[in-house]
């Protein structure tokens, strides 16, 4: 008879898949990367869906054959990406950039955002790699698949956006104002501490950030417009209700990703921003002086007094002549 050996959801999912073994790994990878993004911001992660895993390979092979991209009108999921990005060589690389691609798009993320499980094809031919993510709010045929996603180790240039920073503190302080809470006050050091995580992602192309720092990514350029892409995400998501504390200190940065070098030489233009935000409640009192409590008073008090009106020696318990 024969033995049945347990098999991994990802290597199940790579056998029954028409892609090729590299794309199904960067679907899978890719799968990773957005789940890492929604836990990042309270949400439970997306499950696998094999059945829509199978209509989006099919969508996205379709597209790659006919180079162009368009949605279908299919039963069975309530949203749908697509992107396109270069073919790097590298699969960690193109599954970073689909992820990138997808969640610096309000459209796409909020897509993202809204399902329960998704199915991810990807089709690689020639010099592009093109991504259909299908997601239901359904969850009945899906299971949990995790792999682990290399870092990128490349050339990124990075420019700094205090514009963005300025105008992301004065829209959530506005928002708390119209809350009846006070301003959130900058902490400087707090937000040096953000960049430096923003500018440690940047270089890995990593859409999340370590030590509780809130990383949403975005193509928008305008300033004022970040700031409201970044305040839709804070009401929305449960990370967002540390911002509305009723005290506390704010760190803010803002780093915008121009280019991406690519491991052959070639040069990717992205403008893509990291917005890297991250809040400390301050307790009322928590600074203020120790005080003895009342009744310690009363308990000093009462023996003194006792031993005054005896007047007794504390050592003897003789009466004083």
């Amino acid at each position: 008879m024969p033995t049945w050996r347990y098999v991994p959801p990802v290597l199940l999912a790579i056998l029954l898949s028409s892609a090729s073994p590299v794309a199904a790994g960067v679907a899978e990878m890719f799968h990773s990367e957005i789940n890492e993004f929604r836990e990042s911001l309270g949400l439970s992660p997306l499950k696998w869906s094999p059945s829509l895993a199978r209509l989006a390979e099919q969508h996205a092979a379709r597209m790659d054959e006919t180079n162009e991209l368009y949605h279908e009108r299919c039963q069975g999921y309530n949203f749908e990406n697509v992107a396109r990005v270069p073919n790097t060589g590298e699969p960690t690389l193109t599954a970073r950039l689909l992820a990138i691609t997808v969640l610096s798009s309000p459209p796409h993320r909020w897509n993202v955002l809204e399902g329960n499980c998704e199915g991810v094809g990807v089709s690689i031919s020639g010099d592009y790699a093109v991504l259909s993510q299908k997601i239901s709010r359904a969850s009945d045929d899906a299971v949990d698949v995790r792999v682990e996603v290399p870092p990128f180790h490349g050339v990124v240039s990075t420019a700094h956006r205090d514009d963005v920073e300025k105008a992301v503190l004065d829209a959530i302080n506005r928002e708390r104002e119209q809350s009846g809470l006070p301003p959130l006050v900058l902490d400087k050091e707090l937000s040096k501490r953000v960049l430096e995580e923003l500018r440690e992602a940047a270089r890995t192309l990593s859409v999340t950030c370590s030590s509780g720092t809130l990383v949403i990514l975005t193509r928008l350029q305008n300033p004022v417009e970040i700031a409201e892409d970044v305040l839709g995400v804070l009401r929305a998501v449960p990370a967002g209700r540390n911002f509305w504390v009723p005290k506390g200190r704010l760190g803010v940065a803002a780093l915008e990703v121009t280019e991406v070098t690519m491991p052959d030489g070639n040069r990717l233009k992205l403008g893509v921003v990291w917005v890297g935000i991250n809040v400390v409640e301050e307790m009322a009192g928590k600074n203020r002086p120790r005080r003895v409590p009342f009744p310690s008073y009363v308990a000093i008090a009462i023996p003194l007094c006792y031993l005054i009106t005896r007047r007794q020696t504390f050592f003897t318990g003789r009466p004083q002549r």
